[in-house]
């Protein structure tokens, strides 16, 4: 274990390089960061596993991946096969809550932790001899004997240990003992990873603002720094929605659209331009309406057209629907190598259900994406909150940053994450991202 003492740290924060090192390492100025490589971390970790000395019993021994940063650490050794097949692993929440206390007429604070239920049966339990918990970084400890103070009771042949990548303690009560490759005396040092600052802007903000002094260039240069990478910044699973028209495929420029079809007759009757694409969202992306003529029909309804005119929408429709093209060519090889980087992939469209079989006769969507959200099928449309709480529910081990949303329409694609807690990101997103 290395110890980083109080002379060495001179009031300077740590940050973990769990990416990005090549480009970031020698950009923070030495007196405000220590930087420490995560991946030189890990292998020491993977050392450590592999030693005989410390093998696992597979029957015998339990994993527990605690909260997001255990679940990151561990699909990093999991896919490098450090921790493959080795025993029964189960995911814990964990969360710590800050709360505002009055000591003395003297502001500071409590924190708390709460953690969930190791939810095995009884005869297994009893079978368990080692408890091994997985996490990034332990600080005060509390976590780990609220886990242990929680669950122990159900595991009485069980010792308890814990391999983390940075410990401020040397020992927590109940454990035998904690493997960490870096150990830190001071207590009060801030800890944060490199993808923390990409990922959450407030977190971000605050660290800078209390680190740096506002004249200083280092927080301007920092701050712009974080926010470059943003983009590049895929090193733990996400997952990554799409819209679908203008954002992957396009219809041709060249082929006049039943909007603008119904745009340039608007003249003749009482609706306005504005009012075609919110009734087709609100009315007809919703339904599984099983013809583009049914469609055409329910609109010409509703904006009193004729039946030539109901035609010609109908017309339109369908082959504006049945000529598209990917935006850019070698956007599906960025999708795969999404899916490679193991992210997950989700389509999100309001798409009517006529379109929909005929651009999936045509591109390759249930391949490379995990799940597809068509407004029609799935009787709502953007930007109903329900489509991306429905999209939270299936992936409900991710916590809100690790959505991220792409889409050329702010208020139908990006308003609803952003007060979700995704990341957003315009249509372009795809254009930049460089594999």
């Amino acid at each position: 274990m290395k110890t980083i003492s109080d002379k060495e740290l001179k009031r300077r924060s740590i940050l973990l390089m769990d990416y990005y090192t090549k480009e970031s390492e020698t950009f923070f100025p030495s007196k405000k960061f220590i930087l420490l490589k995560q991946k030189e971390l890990e292998l020491q970790i993977k050392n450590l596993i592999r030693n005989e000395e410390y093998k696992f019993s597979l029957r015998e021994t339990l994993f527990i991946i605690l909260g997001q940063g255990g679940f990151e650490l561990f699909k990093r050794m999991h896919s490098e096969h450090i921790l493959y097949d080795r025993g029964i692993v189960l995911f814990i929440h964990a969360k710590r809550v800050y709360e505002n206390i009055t000591i003395k007429g003297r502001e500071t604070y409590s924190v708390r932790a709460t953690v969930g239920q190791i939810d095995i049966s009884p005869k297994v339990a009893h079978e368990i001899r080692r408890i091994v918990v997985i996490d990034d970084v332990i600080s005060s400890g509390i976590t780990l004997r609220t886990l242990y103070k929680k669950n122990a009771g159900e595991f009485f042949n069980a010792s308890w240990e814990a391999i983390v990548l940075l410990s401020k303690q040397e020992k927590v009560k109940s454990y035998k003992s904690i493997f960490a490759p870096v150990f830190i005396e001071n207590q009060l040092t801030q800890v944060n990873t490199f993808s923390k600052f990409t990922e959450d802007e407030m977190t971000r903000k605050e660290f800078l603002e209390k680190n740096f002094t506002k004249e200083e260039s280092d927080m301007e240069m920092a701050n712009r720094h974080f926010t470059e990478l943003k983009v590049k910044c895929l090193h733990t699973p996400h997952v990554f929605c799409f819209d679908l028209y203008n954002t992957l495929i396009e219809e041709d420029a060249q082929i006049p659209s039943y909007i603008d079809y119904l745009s340039d007759i608007a003249s003749s009757h009482t609706y306005k331009k504005e009012d075609i694409y919110e009734f087709v969202k609100n009315k007809i992306m919703n339904h599984e309406y099983p013809s583009f003529k049914l469609m055409a029909e329910k609109v010409g309804k509703e904006f009193g057209l004729s039946k030539e005119e109901i035609r010609e929408v109908e017309k339109r429709w369908e082959t504006g629907s049945s000529n598209t093209k990917w935006i850019e060519k070698d956007f599906l090889s960025k999708l795969k190598k999404l899916k490679e980087l193991g992210h997950k992939l989700v389509l999100i469209t309001n798409c009517t259900y006529p379109a929909w079989k005929i651009v999936s006769d045509q591109y390759p969507f249930e391949k490379y994406f995990d799940r597809c959200f068509i407004s029609s099928m799935q009787g709502i449309s953007k930007p109903n909150i329900k489509v991306f709480l429905n999209i939270e529910g299936w992936f409900d081990y991710s916590p809100r940053n690790k959505f991220v949303m792409i889409g050329d329409n702010p208020q139908d694609d990006l308003a609803i994450p952003i007060k979700r807690g995704w990341q957003v990101y315009d249509e372009n997103f795809l254009h930049q991202f460089v594999l």
